[in-house]
């Protein structure tokens, strides 16, 4: 086996490709559902709602985005690529840009659904798609997950950079500021520099090997081995991770809430100008504390197994909510407890597609996943509403964090139950089927 990386020596456009998936990363979810908690209190405050009521909004927008995803991914795969993300770029700029002249919690949702048509391609589909077709196999999935890292790097830097905006200049100013951001970073992208295959260009993606014939052989009969999605859905060990992550993702919503539960924690203890940026800042720590256990959970599984490696990572969880309930009132902590927060991202967008790809093969995991990811999507846009509400029944966050707890031991038994069922389908997942 011979390795020739196109164009030897010189720059690869693949790297432009990179850079404007790192933006779309930054400028979408980034800048849309990451920082819903920098706005929650203060839009909830001025257009006189409750902040569960106010954050529908986000929900609004996936579920939108869940029903229509699958025509922009056959957009995406047959049309102009760079004219679909523009489209589904100016959508969400515009949307966020209204979203700061709005006066009553009912044009929120209407925004909402207005983002949600736009959604898919700058939030969930492009960024993958592109930086797929560019990378070969054996770089592919390094370069995925530094670009989807960008979600984290740049929620670390817009929470607190918006919440200092909205304290000197105002919630309509932020948002503006918001959706030129997003404009900046995306639309120069999507209207010049997007391509959607090397080969458009005469390329082939960097990191391409030529192989043997043999080499080709045994990856194809790879690629077809596994168990089909009618027979996946019919197992146990699909459910429970359908279920799981219903959990899983309300950890979204007490992300988003963040902020508020400092200003409950911390009142009077230090001016609220102060605390708003705490909270922002934690915002931002939970996006570092998501950026390294997606590169940990990795390590984690290659050095002790996938089950461990869950164990680990949902333990991290759970004393998210300890440390928030152990030391409410001392700044570090709370940040600590941040961080341990973010860490949950791992068993979403690592832990489970891992878990998925083991037991049931290539053959059809981008069809069983997409079924999970899509629950995923949907309460995450749900869970900061879930949370706030959540927080309204019971009276406080420090309540809630308790709620919290019992929604990780749920989880965990159900995610430890879906690996112990799910080994049994390890030998299966490795056949190649009749048919193929």
């Amino acid at each position: 086996m011979s390795e020739t990386t196109i164009k030897k020596g010189g720059f690869h456009y693949a790297f432009v490709i990179f850079v404007g998936g790192c933006c779309l990363s930054m400028g979408g979810m980034a800048l849309t559902l990451s920082i819903l908690g920098v706005y929650l209190g203060p839009k909830a405050t001025e257009l006189g709602s409750t902040p569960g009521d106010f954050a529908l909004w986000a929900a609004v927008a996936t579920i939108t985005s869940a029903i229509v995803m699958s025509f922009w991914g056959r957009f995406l795969q047959t049309k102009n690529i760079n004219v679909c993300i523009t489209i589904a770029a100016l959508i969400l700029i515009t949307g966020t840009l209204a979203m700061g002249f709005t006066t009553a919690v009912w044009q929120t949702y209407i925004i909402g659904f207005w983002m949600g048509l736009g959604w898919a391609p700058i939030v969930t589909l492009g960024m993958p798609l592109l930086v797929g077709n560019w990378f070969a196999p054996s770089v592919r999935g390094r370069f995925l997950g530094i670009a989807s890292a960008f979600t984290g790097v740049g929620t670390f830097i817009w929470a607190p950079s918006f919440t200092l905006i909205m304290q000197n200049f105002g919630i309509q100013t932020t948002y503006i500021a918001n959706a030129i951001l997003m404009a900046v970073l995306i639309l120069p992208f999507s209207i010049f520099l997007f391509k959607f295959k090397p080969e458009d260009m005469g390329l082939k993606p960097y990191g391409h090997i030529e192989e043997d014939s043999a080499t080709t052989a045994a990856q194809s009969a790879a690629d077809k081995a596994g168990i089909s999605v009618s027979k996946a859905f019919k197992t146990p060990t699909f459910w429970l991770f359908m279920f799981a992550m219903l959990f899983m993702g309300i950890g979204m919503g007490f992300n988003s809430n963040q902020p508020k539960m400092a200003a409950e924690f911390l009142e009077g203890l230090m001016q609220p100008e102060a605390i708003a940026l705490l909270g922002a800042s934690m915002i931002s720590v939970a996006a570092v504390g998501n950026i390294l256990s997606k590169i940990a959970f990795g390590w984690v599984v290659d050095k002790l197994g996938i089950r461990p490696a869950f164990i680990v990572f949902i333990v991290l969880y759970f004393l998210a909510f300890a440390t928030w309930l152990l030391f409410p009132s001392m700044q570090i902590m709370l940040i600590v407890g941040a961080f341990l927060l973010g860490t949950h991202n791992s068993l979403m967008s690592v832990g489970i597609p891992l878990a998925v790809r083991t037991f049931y093969g290539n053959r059809d995991f981008s069809k069983i996943y997409a079924r999970i990811g899509v629950v995923a999507a949907v309460i995450s846009g749900l869970g900061t509403s879930v949370v706030a509400y959540i927080v309204q029944f019971v009276g406080s966050y420090t309540a809630s964090n308790y709620v919290g707890i019992v929604f990780v031991i749920i989880m965990g038994t159900l995610l430890i139950l879906a690996l112990n069922l799910g080994k049994k389908y390890i030998p299966e997942a490795k056949l190649i089927p009749e048919d193929a």
